[in-house]
């Protein structure tokens, strides 16, 4: 099974069922391959309990279609409106071919419809959880890089875009119209604040946050 990241608390499998039997089914399944899990009735204490979880929770959510209250695929669209990034895993007793395609093109991560071997449901929360862990790593390097290019004067972090459009510091002192040796100068504490050991380190970090090329904004 899928480990932990490091300084990440252990990842969590969210069962959210009003069928009793059900959950406490999962539970003992889950338990019983060393996965916490947290369970729920409705989608609302699924929303109150990822509140108290704080910031990007790490595990995945296993998600009945037809419940009281706001649905499975109600929930999915108001946890992508909150900007929860858990993978989804539908399981349902109702599922067709419709709630199937919404389902999948809302985001989720998979749909499986019930009875569901168990060894297959572990082996796709297990998946679930490892999506989940990507994420994680990238959310983490995105902020870490956000943050390096944040602590950029307004100079430093022009000269940043035109190094990564491939001019040399003497091209981007004719652009600026300014000395090559003050470029320099920019460059290289552009360099260390971003901890860049290279041209084309630096090039890589900054496509991080500006993946397309575009100009991203100072905050």
């Amino acid at each position: 099974m899928t480990q932990a990241l490091e300084g990440t608390a252990p990842a969590i499998v969210h069962i959210v069922d009003d069928d009793d039997a059900i959950r406490d089914a999962m539970q003992m399944l889950f338990e019983s391959v060393s996965l916490a899990t947290e369970s729920y009735r409705n989608a609302q204490e699924l929303l109150d309990g990822l509140q108290k979880l704080g910031n990007n929770p790490h595990g995945c959510i296993l998600l009945d279609l037809r419940m009281p209250g706001m649905s499975g695929l109600e929930l999915q669209r108001e946890l992508d409106e909150r900007d929860c990034r858990l993978p989804i895993i539908f399981i349902t007793a109702h599922g067709d071919v419709n709630a199937a395609v919404r389902a999948m093109h809302g985001g989720a991560f998979d749909f499986l419809t019930k009875p569901v071997d168990q060894g297959v449901l572990i082996e796709k929360v297990d998946a679930a959880i490892r999506e989940s862990q990507k994420q994680a790593e990238v959310s983490a390097k995105y902020a870490e890089v956000y943050d390096r290019w944040k602590s950029l004067t307004a100079r430093e972090a022009e000269v940043l875009q035109w190094v990564t459009r491939g001019l040399a510091s003497k091209q981007i002192a004719s652009k600026l119209k300014i000395a090559t040796k003050t470029i320099e100068l920019h460059r290289a504490h552009m360099m260390h604040k971003m901890q860049a050991g290279s041209t084309v380190e630096v090039v890589n970090m900054y496509r991080i946050i500006a993946p397309d090329g575009e100009t991203v904004s100072r905050p």
